[in-house]
């Protein structure tokens, strides 16, 4: 679970988040958590038996434009990770899903020959209705 160099390599430029999910860096939240939404590449990257690991990009890099400098100011990226426990902003995971599929409800008012419970059916082919 240990990030390792190789795993820098991976973060390649596909985005993994809704765009609409992207946070300029004056409003990145330092007191609470800052929401991202997965698209559907971010969602089919997440391991359901293993490790899941995400990174962070500058809005700069993402877009390849050179940042504007200024003397003696500096750019960081803070957050809150997994081995962080114990703090009023424990990392966190929300995963919001529907309730599955909906089946139709099972029928009702049986007939076998146009009649409901018959006794005595006289034909080797009976049709079914409800």
């Amino acid at each position: 679970t240990t990030l390792v160099n190789s795993d820098f390599a991976k973060l390649g430029t596909t985005e993994m988040i809704d765009s609409g999910s992207r946070i300029l860096d004056a409003n990145w939240n330092t007191a609470g958590w800052n929401d991202f939404t997965l698209n559907a590449t971010g969602i089919s990257n997440i391991s359901a038996t293993g490790v899941t690991k995400f990174g962070l990009r500058f809005l700069n890099d993402i877009n390849n434009n050179a940042p504007t400098w200024v003397s003696s100011q500096s750019s960081n990226l803070i957050g809150y990770y997994a081995d962080q426990t114990g703090t009023t902003n424990d990392p966190k995971l929300v995963v919001v899903h529907g309730t599955g599929p909906v089946y139709p409800s099972a029928p009702t008012a049986l007939f076998v020959d146009g009649i409901t419970n018959p006794s005595n059916i006289a034909t080797t082919s009976p049709y079914f209705s409800a």
